[in-house]
């Protein structure tokens, strides 16, 4: 009964739920505008490469952030900005690995635009989940 007290204010399962679904949806996104720009997608020319990805990782965050507050059906808010914050500890390891340099104050903003993102879309999940 106390673990079930616990998930209710720190909904760890349902951040790391949403988190998966967050990297899962990076990755299936990522490829696919990959291939389409491989196979000569010409509205990929007309956009920079950082602002897809950047639009890709933020769609993301909300997919991410929405399921996990309805998995968690109470305190989306802190499940939400779970999710945004392990988007953007994922980003830094990733660019970690590949060896580029990371902007530190970069890196901040898009933690806190990832954050804010995520503590609204577990609202959203939340209210969602109230509904079924």
């Amino acid at each position: 009964m106390n673990v079930d007290r616990i998930e209710k204010v720190f909904p760890l399962g349902a951040i790391l739920f949403g988190s998966m679904t967050n990297i899962i949806t990076i990755i299936v996104f990522s490829t696919i505008l990959s291939l389409l720009t491989e196979l000569g997608w010409a509205g990929a020319a007309n956009w920079p490469e950082q602002s897809m990805h950047l639009l890709i990782i933020f769609a993301a965050v909300i997919v991410g952030a929405i399921i996990a507050g309805w998995k968690s059906q109470h305190n989306g808010w802190i499940a939400g900005l779970g999710v945004g914050i392990i988007t953007a500890i994922f980003l830094l390891v990733l660019a970690m690995i590949s060896k580029t340099p990371v902007n530190y104050g970069v890196f901040l903003v898009k933690t806190l635009i990832c954050s804010f993102i995520g503590v609204f879309g577990g609202i959203i999940g939340v209210n969602l989940s109230s509904s079924r």
